[in-house]
C-alpha cells in the first residue's frame, strides 16, 4: 500500500514537490474538475515536474463540479457524458489510474425526487461513465459522503449497494475514514466492502486535520481493518497541511502499516 497526498496547486514548483517527496509521500491525488479546464501542455508540464520528484499522479478526486448536475431537470445526459469524456482524457494525460467520484453537489437529488428515483438515475449514469473510463484503463472509485455534504449515497453501505448495482469492472468503491466517522459507520464496513474496495482517503477525525502520530487513536482502527481484509490499494491523505512538516511527514503511517 502506497501513501499519497491530495493536492491541487497546478502552478507548484519543484520545491513543493520535493517537500512532499521528502515527507514520504509516494504519489499525488489531484482535483479532476480543475484539471479538466487546463490545457494539455500545462498538464504535461505538471506531470513532468511531479514525476521528476518521484510523485506520479496516481489518482484524482472531485470528478464533477457542482455546475454539472447528475440528477433532476437541470441535468442533461449529453452534457454530463461530454464533460466526463473530456475529464477522463485529461486524467489519462496525467497518468491517473483511479478517478474518485465524490462530487456531492453534482450528485445531490432535488427535493422533489425520491431516493429510489435518484438511485436509479445515478446507477444509469455511473454505468455509462464507467464504460468511458474503461476505455482509458481508469477505474472510477465511488466515494460515500457524509449527510452534511450531499443527500445521496451518504453511508458506506449505500456506496457498496450502488457499486453492486452498477456492476461494472471499472466502477469500484472508496472509503474515507472521515466520512465513515461522520456518517456513523463502523470500521466493520471495510470487511463488508472488501471485494470492491479499490482506494482510500485518510484524515484525523472528527476535525479532518493532518493524521499525525498524536492522532493515531482516530484512525489506527481503519488501518487495522484494511490489514485484516488484505487491502491491496493505496491511501491518500486528505486533510489540512498544518502540522504535517512538524510531524515528520508520513513515516509514522508507514510504520503503522508495517506493524499492522
Amino acid at each position: 500500500m502506497k501513501i499519497g497526498r491530495c493536492f491541487g496547486d497546478f502552478d507548484s514548483g519543484d520545491a513543493v514537490f520535493q517537500s512532499f517527496s521528502d515527507m514520504g509521500y509516494e504519489y499525488l491525488e489531484i482535483p479532476l474538475c480543475a484539471a479538466a479546464g487546463i490545457d494539455d501542455g500545462r498538464l504535461a508540464r505538471f506531470r513532468e515536474r511531479a514525476e521528476a520528484n518521484r510523485l506520479p499522479i496516481y489518482a484524482s478526486n472531485v470528478f464533477f463540479p457542482g455546475s454539472v448536475p447528475l440528477l433532476g431537470e437541470a441535468s442533461d445526459e449529453g452534457t454530463v457524458l461530454d464533460y466526463a469524456g473530456t475529464a477522463l482524457r485529461k486524467a489519462s494525460l496525467l497518468g491517473i489510474e483511479i478517478a474518485v467520484l465524490g462530487s456531492g453537489a453534482a450528485r445531490r437529488r432535488p427535493d422533489d425526487m425520491s431516493a429510489d428515483e435518484a438511485s436509479a438515475g445515478l446507477s444509469d449514469i455511473f454505468g455509462k461513465i464507467a464504460e468511458l473510463a474503461s476505455g482509458y484503463g481508469i477505474v472510477i472509485a465511488l466515494e460515500p459522503l457524509n449527510p452534511g455534504e450531499t443527500n445521496t449515497i451518504t453511508t458506506s453501505m449505500e456506496g457498496l449497494a450502488m457499486v453492486e448495482r452498477v456492476g461494472h469492472t471499472s466502477f469500484k468503491l472508496l472509503l474515507d475514514n472521515y466520512h465513515v466517522n461522520q456518517s456513523g459507520d463502523g470500521f466493520d464496513v471495510v470487511h463488508k466492502a472488501a471485494r470492491v474496495l479499490r482506494h482510500c482517503h485518510l484524515a484525523a477525525v472528527p476535525d479532518r486535520s493532518f493524521p499525525g502520530p498524536g492522532r493515531m487513536d482516530s484512525y489506527a482502527g481503519f488501518f487495522e481493518a484494511l490489514r485484516a481484509v488484505g487491502y491491496g490499494g493505496n491511501i491518500s491523505v486528505e486533510s489540512s497541511f498544518e502540522g504535517e512538516a512538524d510531524a515528520g511527514g508520513v513515516a509514522h503511517l508507514k510504520n503503522l502499516q508495517k506493524e499492522a
